[in-house]
């Protein structure tokens, strides 16, 4: 149709990068907008709440929802690490020796 197109920043059009400034801002405050009165209205209906109840959240998911613990090991790799308190003084940084292998130094 024969329209110049004046182009943006690189050829001195100052006003495009306002329009495109502009039209991010409308963009970004169009999607939380509507995705706020999505996410708002199915919070209303029953069954699709975006939280759980407290008292499920405070056992845990894993066992509420699943039916199954997923972090049981980590008391037991606590307890593990109180058996032997003198680790901290016992292991040293490692150092690189002269071949180029990690050794560990200081036990």
């Amino acid at each position: 149709d024969g329209t110049e197109i004046e182009g943006g920043w690189l050829d001195g059009n100052w006003a495009q990068v306002g329009y495109q400034a502009v039209d991010t801002v409308a963009g970004v405050g169009w999607s939380f907008i509507v995705t706020f009165v999505i996410l708002y209205g199915m919070n209303k209906i029953p069954g699709l709440s975006l939280r759980v109840k407290i008292e499920k959240e405070r056992v845990g998911l894993d066992q509420t929802e699943l039916g199954m613990g997923a972090y049981e090991h980590v008391n037991e790799l606590a307890t593990a690490g109180e058996v032997n308190k003198n680790n901290e003084k016992r292991i040293q940084a490692w150092d690189k020796s002269s071949d180029n292998s990690m050794q560990l130094t200081g036990l």
